[in-house]
């Protein structure tokens, strides 16, 4: 009979560790839908920034195009591998040559405007010195 009397002794004691683990785990998952849903909202306010940063630099980009497309004179913009980044129409004309050249260099550019070589070499020779010495060159 004793025996009866602590085996139901130790199954009610399970019995409260098991409906406090069950407390403990509702906490949890109750605290993990707050976070979750915090992260959510931390989440579209970062969206939210982004994408008006992003129409900000489309703005600039517009704006700043806008004026380099009318400058009377030409003008590129390379990247440090000497790949166009841009060039305005006074450089070439043609738009969807411009958006040929976007990402090749000065040999691609005498190539199809049937230009000789050596001015892509010294191009790139003075690109190279400037790179070099961080000074403008003549």
């Amino acid at each position: 009979m004793n025996e009866i009397i602590s085996l139901n002794h130790a199954l009610e004691g399970e019995r409260d560790k098991r409906l406090l683990l069950e407390k403990e785990l509702a906490e949890s998952k109750e605290e993990l839908k707050l976070n979750r849903n915090e992260l959510q909202l931390q989440a579209s306010i970062a969206d939210e920034r982004l994408e008006a940063s992003n129409a900000e630099l489309r703005r600039h980009k517009i704006f700043y195009e806008s004026i380099l497309n009318n400058v009377p004179a030409e003008i590129f913009v390379a990247d440090t591998s000497f790949k166009f980044l841009y060039l305005n129409p006074k450089v070439e004309e043609n738009e969807e040559v411009r958006d040929y050249l976007i990402g090749r260099d000065d040999f691609d550019f005498c190539r199809i405007k049937k230009r000789p070589q050596g001015i892509a070499e010294n191009r790139r020779n003075m690109y190279l010195q400037v790179q070099q010495t961080k000074a403008l060159c003549e």
